[in-house]
């Protein structure tokens, strides 16, 4: 939302310039943070997308197994029904049983045929309500594993939804974490007045990047005065919370011929100055060496002293906060 204000705000600001007659170079400045905070609200909806996409799977799940156990809620009501009536059946066999066993003893003594007759009918009351005990017998264990399965579906929605829940809170506290850290680096960055100066916030990560011109010295791999202040101003912040890292990354695109001796391509020069930041860093901070780090990039060759550096030549400071392991919150 922050983002979207801001970029209403310039697109206000561009249209007044514009109707004002303001420079082109000024003008092409405009543009180039139009450019910037469109990029960083694409960036921030697709990590959205991403995380939605996550979610929505999640909730199927839940879904699914919602389902199932109402299913087997119902199967186990029914079951408890069955057991009921069986039990109730078995109940009145009993009784007929105990009653033709009576009427067996009163009969002991009467005619030979009737006690065959009243002997088959105990038989088969006998056999009847063996069958009867059996089938209860496998019922009661059906519903015993049913149940079983049911607690075990109720156990896994809970976890699952306890997941879901916890990976959402992490999510948003990690984002309330880069903004806070984007707000308090821009209210640094503030009192320099640099306008090539951008901040922004790209994959869990705060970046503050500049012009090469602006943070090394002409024609050197040392940095500048300008660089070194700016820089130093961000180490209170970076001290505050142990477990954020630095990451001080360089981009040249040529090797000026004036510097062909100390490096021979791009990358080795971007190396080179990446690491003479951090090594003043560790110099004069008490920075953990092992949460500092430098890396370069390039892809040209030496210069001639006649041909300018490109633009794209620029230096990097990025803030990495620790970040939660989102997949391992998602695992089962």
């Amino acid at each position: 939302m922050l983002t979207y204000i801001k970029l209403l705000l310039f697109i206000s600001i561009l249209a007044l310039f514009s109707s004002s007659c303001v420079p082109a170079s000024h003008l092409y400045e405009l543009q180039k943070q139009n450019e910037t905070l469109q990029s960083e609200r694409d960036s921030l909806w697709g990590q959205n997308k991403k995380m939605e996409v996550q979610i929505n799977e999640l909730e199927k799940q839940m879904d699914l197994l919602n389902d199932e156990v109402e299913s087997l809620m119902l199967d186990s009501i029914n079951r408890s029904l069955e057991l009921r009536r069986t039990r109730s059946e078995l109940e009145r066999l009993t009784r007929r049983y105990e009653n033709m066993q009576d009427a067996h003893e009163a009969l002991m003594e009467g005619s030979s045929r009737e006690t065959t007759l009243l002997l088959e009918q105990l038989q088969n009351a006998q056999e009847e309500l063996q069958f009867k005990e059996d089938s209860l017998a496998i019922m009661e264990g059906s519903i015993d594993k049913q149940e079983s399965n049911l607690q075990a579906l109720q156990k896994k929605y809970r976890a699952t939804t306890n997941r879901l829940n916890t990976f959402e809170k992490e999510m948003m506290q990690h984002y309330s974490i880069l903004n806070n850290l984007k707000n308090e680096v821009e209210g640094i960055i503030a009192g320099f007045d640099y306008e090539e100066i951008k901040i922004y916030i790209e994959k869990g990560r705060v970046f503050i990047s500049c012009n090469n011109d602006l943070f090394f010295e002409k024609e050197s791999i040392n940095p500048s005065q300008r660089g070194l202040e700016i820089i130093m101003s961000l180490i209170p912040l970076i001290e505050q919370d142990n477990e954020t890292e630095l990451l001080i990354r360089v981009n040249n695109l040529v090797v000026p011929e004036s510097l062909a001796v100390y490096a021979v391509n791009p990358l080795e020069l971007s190396n080179i100055r990446a690491a003479s930041i951090v090594q003043v860093l560790l110099d004069e901070t008490s920075l953990d060496p092992n949460k500092v780090t430098a890396a370069g990039t390039g892809v040209y060759t030496i210069a001639d002293e006649t041909d300018s550096v490109p633009e794209t030549c620029y230096t990097e400071i990025i803030l990495i906060p620790k970040t939660p392991n989102f997949s391992e919150l998602l695992k089962e």
